[in-house]
C-alpha cells in the first residue's frame, strides 16, 4: 500500500492541557489501497520528547541507504567480473 507523508501546521486538539498557542505540526501519512481505490489518513503531531527518536530514525534511514548503494555497486561490481577458464580447483 504506497504511503504519501505530507507535513502541515494546524490548529493544536490539546492547546488548553499543553499551554500553548494552538498550532502545532503534524505529520500526515496518506494511504491508497491500489486494489479499492481507499484513502486513509494518519495524522501525527510529536512532542518535542518524540523528536530524538524521529531523528535518529532519519539517520538511520541515510545510514542503510549508503549501506545498500555501497552493497548494490559491489554486486554490480561482482558481475561484471568474468570468471577464470582454467577448470575446477
Amino acid at each position: 500500500m504506497p504511503v504519501k507523508p505530507l507535513i502541515r501546521v494546524t490548529e493544536g486538539w490539546k492547546k488548553e492541557e499543553n499551554k500553548r498557542f494552538g498550532a502545532c505540526v503534524e505529520l500526515v501519512l496518506e494511504t491508497y489501497n491500489v486494489e479499492t481505490g481507499d484513502v486513509k489518513v494518519f495524522c501525527y503531531a510529536p512532542t518535542l520528547e518524540d523528536l530524538p527518536l524521529i531523528r535518529r530514525m532519519c539517520d538511520m534511514v541515510e545510514e542503510v541507504d549508503q549501506h545498500n548503494k555501497s552493497l548494490y555497486s559491489l554486486q554490480q561490481e561482482a558481475l561484471q567480473i568474468k570468471p577464470i577458464d582454467k577448470g575446477c580447483y
